[in-house]
């Protein structure tokens, strides 16, 4: 009886060792799966950054210039004051 719970006990260890030594392997490559798509992401934002930088400053130079054409619009409209010139002709 006792030569059965020894060989029990001495099962169960090994059983035992086997989970821990698979739970630190699963840990393992968990950070290092982790790491490397931690790296990825790095990575890409450091190749993709000049083009968000230059699109980014695209949108700024469009809003500008949309800017400058309206204050254009409102200047030429304010100058031409389309009752002086109606006057002008029918005079």
């Amino acid at each position: 009886m006792e030569e059965s719970i020894y060989e029990m006990v001495e099962e169960n260890n090994k059983m035992l060792k086997k989970l821990v030594r698979r739970g630190m392997w699963s840990n393992v490559f968990r950070a290092i799966r982790y790491g490397i798509i931690l790296i990825l992401i790095i990575g890409s934002w450091y190749y993709t950054k000049p083009y968000v930088d230059q699109a980014k400053n695209l949108y700024i130079k469009v809003n500008e210039t949309t800017d400058n054409i309206s204050e254009m619009k409102d200047k030429a409209d304010s100058a031409l004051d389309f009752s002086k010139i109606s006057e002008l002709f029918n005079n």
